[in-house]
């Protein structure tokens, strides 16, 4: 991992630990990278002790809406979903699964925010 990314939780997965350093190899924030790794934390928690590799797409879904019951905003939901599929991506990629059981889970829709901007009176006020 970059130095400067550090993680409060304890007893970080190996994997979790693994792509962590990849995404900081990739120039990722530092932020983004604690972002995804709490993100990724909590959805271990939901798993309850099971393995990142024995996950399906119905446990990606299940935890999409245990996140939806729990009243988590869409952008929330929407990041931790894409984390969620972010890492699996990277377990493809790195040959430790055929598959990323979190394509098949769409993201809640965000609505964008709409910018503010200044009319001229507003800047020279």
């Amino acid at each position: 991992m970059r130095s400067g990314v550090r993680t409060t939780m304890a007893d970080l997965h190996p994997l979790l630990e693994e792509w962590a350093g990849d995404l900081a190899s990739e120039n990722k924030s530092v932020h983004t990278v604690a972002g995804y790794l709490l993100d990724l934390r909590q959805f271990q928690e939901f798993l309850r002790g099971r393995d990142f590799t024995s996950v399906g797409s119905d446990d990606v879904r299940r935890f999409s809406h245990s996140m939806t019951r729990a009243g988590l905003q869409p952008r929330s939901r929407s990041r931790r979903l894409v984390a969620i599929r972010r890492f699996y991506g990277y377990l493809v990629r790195t040959g430790r699964l055929l598959q990323n059981p979190a394509l098949d889970v769409r993201p809640p829709s965000v609505k964008s925010r709409t910018p503010n901007f200044l009319i001229p009176e507003e800047v020279q006020a």
